[in-house]
């Protein structure tokens, strides 16, 4: 890296927020400090086109059936030999990822070779100048990620030049490669008081990227709160002005030392909808469980994760890092087949996420006793003469909700949950009974006209 540009992290594998929570820094200072934005039930994101690429990063105008592309990534996966265990990302490809940001440990090019022959689109971080020119061209590359975390890394002081060696290393970086995005990834916590460098962080990319890891020890009652996952994401779209896409890094871990325990599968997939529902274009799940994670104290999620990864000589501090007991183990694998599950979904939903929003706006009527203001959110896409309807329950509370449009419905069905009884409307609405952290997703016809 050039002199003058944005300071590095060595990469110990771990993002910077494990760090400063070694350190001490009071992370959950400002956490509910500002009241999140009050907000219309039905979402009207995109309504002009969806920001998008193809599967190695090339911007697209609008939806391309043979090239558009919705990053569904994790996070630390882990390819090669390493402490006597093989790692492959084949297992990443089954379980319905289509691209990975690697453990910076693995060298580009090994990381290059096994994204492509699994079929991953490959986000790189900590790119030398070297390997930026050795993959300028290269399809197996989707992103080159930057720094990361800069508003927990750096102080409010030194903001405005974090700022300006990123966008110096931006420039050195797009000298050499023409083709790929390059991001910086943050973290909510301060976009309150810091909201201004929040908002640049955001938009100084070609890709706005940021983490949200939101399920802390004790209950939670709402993802509804001030740096919450639709707070985030809405404001990460307001900052791009819409022209960008918006990755969000979402929790799929747990760390007892570190305050987090792990997602029940029914807040992973209200968390991923939540995000998808206020703009988001590309989910990545924090993280892949490996002795990368464990070194840093994190139980990620994996098919089959170890009780103890064994010692790590030479990595960190030499290991033996976290030790999962069998509930542990049993939540990681029920989190990772969880995520199977709402990959295929995400899948199935590309032509619709990737396609402008729906100018309907139907009413949203609740009985119930909510926790947040607005606990059901609404994203309604085109499809063909028919719309998608996305839906959350934000709140951990069993809701009935009533979705009334202006027209006559001809019909409406819920989408992959074949053993659901079927909706039957009424003229013009019908009545859903949202679990706590539900979703659910429709297929609506309009009587007598397309969507």
């Amino acid at each position: 890296m050039a002199a003058g540009s944005v300071r590095r992290v060595p990469p110990s594998g771990l993002p910077v927020l494990l760090l400063l929570v070694i350190s001490g820094l009071p992370l959950a200072c400002t956490w509910d400090r500002y009241r999140p934005v009050p907000t219309d039930p039905v979402q009207s994101v995109y309504r002009a086109g969806v920001p998008q690429t193809d599967r190695s990063g090339r911007r697209l105008a609008q939806f391309d059936p043979a090239r558009s592309f919705l990053p569904i990534g994790i996070y630390h996966g882990v390819t090669g030999t390493w402490f006597q265990r093989t790692h492959s990302f084949a297992e990443l490809a089954a379980a319905g990822f289509n691209a990975v940001h690697s453990w910076e440990g693995v060298p580009l090019a090994q990381a290059v070779e096994a994204a492509g022959r699994h079929g991953l689109g490959l986000v790189f971080h900590y790119p030398s100048d070297a390997g930026i020119a050795g993959f300028a061209d290269d399809s197996r590359v989707l992103a080159w990620y930057l720094d990361e975390e800069p508003n927990l890394m750096f102080s409010v002081a030194e903001q405005r030049e974090q700022l300006a060696g990123f966008r110096r290393r931006y420039h050195e970086i797009r000298r050499q490669d023409a083709r790929h995005p390059i991001f910086a990834l943050d973290y909510p916590a301060f976009i309150g008081e810091r909201r201004p460098f929040w908002r640049s962080w955001a938009a100084v990319g070609d890709v706005s990227a940021h983490d949200n890891y939101p399920i802390r020890w004790g209950r939670i009652d709402t993802l509804d709160n001030a740096t919450g996952i639709p707070s985030s994401v809405r404001l990460a779209v307001e900052s791009t002005g819409e022209s960008r896409p918006v990755w969000v890094f979402l929790q799929a871990m747990a760390s007892p030392a570190h305050g987090w325990r792990m997602p029940t599968p029914e807040e992973l997939r209200a968390m991923v909808y939540a995000a998808l529902i206020h703009g988001a274009t590309g989910v990545f799940y924090f993280a892949y469980d490996s002795f990368v994670t464990r070194e840093g104290n994190v139980l990620g999620m994996a098919p089959e994760p170890e009780a103890d990864y064994g010692p790590t000589p030479g990595f960190g501090s030499g290991g033996p890092g976290l030790k999962a007991g069998p509930a542990d183990r049993a939540g990681a694998r029920r989190l990772w087949a969880a995520a199977t599950e709402i990959n295929a979904e995400l899948r199935a939903l590309t032509p619709d996420l990737l396609s402008p929003t729906s100018v309907l706006t139907p009413r949203v009527e609740l009985s119930g006793t909510p926790v947040s203001a607005t606990p059901i959110r609404l994203l309604i896409k085109p499809h063909g003469d028919a719309l998608t309807v996305l839906a959350v329950n934000l709140d951990r509370r069993r809701l009935t909700a009533t979705i009334a449009f202006d027209q006559p419905l001809a019909a409406v069905s819920r989408l992959f949950r074949p053993g659901d009884p079927p909706v039957r409307p009424d003229v013009t609405a019908w009545q859903e009974q949202f679990e706590p952290f539900g979703v659910v997703v429709y297929r609506v016809s309009l009587a007598g006209s397309g969507s």
